[in-house]
């Protein structure tokens, strides 16, 4: 499979955006994870 520039450039894009509307920053979801968190505020994402 060949990506062209378009294609790496919206692939980029998109992955920057999948913080958009997150109530914490990457080095506070690390630390969630590492804590063991994850599950707990997982849940009550999906039950919004």
């Amino acid at each position: 499979m060949t990506l062209d520039a378009n294609d790496d450039r919206r692939a980029i894009e998109a992955a920057l955006g999948a913080w958009d509307g997150r109530d914490i920053d990457g080095e506070k979801y690390v630390e969630r994870l590492r804590s063991g968190r994850r599950l707990g505020d997982t849940t009550v994402r999906c039950q919004s």
